[in-house]
């Protein structure tokens, strides 16, 4: 509050964002609020895939977590000290956002699901005291047989709060 915060247009800092573009408004968002940076420092990706740390650490950094100390250690075998996603990885698991892939693995490069998304940030929700309401009518995936039974609630918990809505129509 009182704060005034200076808007990033994220076309002119990202040579691979594009005026006009369906994602630019959201973009121009994570970066005003330093929830997301670049791959590089001209470069966001758009159109490249998010992996399971690289959410745990937007989830780290709208909560506010100082992420700086990477000298931190986890329980999962394969989120060693010293990784740039080690100390959000930490507080995911320790607040209960996260539980890992299988006993011991968190598996941090691999590419994040949409139904391990709406886990995590039902998850966070929850961790957070943030109440997701149920704002628009319930929806029948055309795919909803894929879904996971582990993440079928907080996909329809997501999909009911807004935050999803399908892709083509139907999926």
């Amino acid at each position: 509050e009182g704060t005034r915060i200076e808007w990033v247009d994220s076309s002119k800092k990202f040579t691979d964002v594009q005026e006009g573009r369906w994602y630019k408004d959201y973009i121009d968002y994570v970066a005003t609020y330093r929830l997301m940076n670049g791959m590089s420092e001209t470069t966001f990706e758009p159109n490249g895939k998010l992996n399971r740390a690289q959410f745990v650490q937007i989830l780290a950094n709208l909560s506010g977590v100082d992420t700086s100390n990477r000298d931190v250690e986890t329980t999962f075998e394969d989120v060693p000290a010293n990784k740039w996603y080690t100390p959000a990885v930490k507080w995911a698991s320790e607040n209960g956002i996260v539980d890992g892939m299988e006993p011991g693995k968190f598996m941090p490069l691999m590419d994040i699901q949409r139904q391990q998304i709406c886990v995590m940030i039902v998850r966070y929700a929850e961790h957070a005291g943030i109440t997701l309401d149920a704002k628009v009518d319930e929806m029948v995936f055309a795919d909803e047989t894929s879904v996971k039974n582990y993440a079928k609630e907080a996909v329809v918990i997501c999909q009911r709060a807004g935050i999803i809505d399908g892709m083509d129509g139907e999926n």
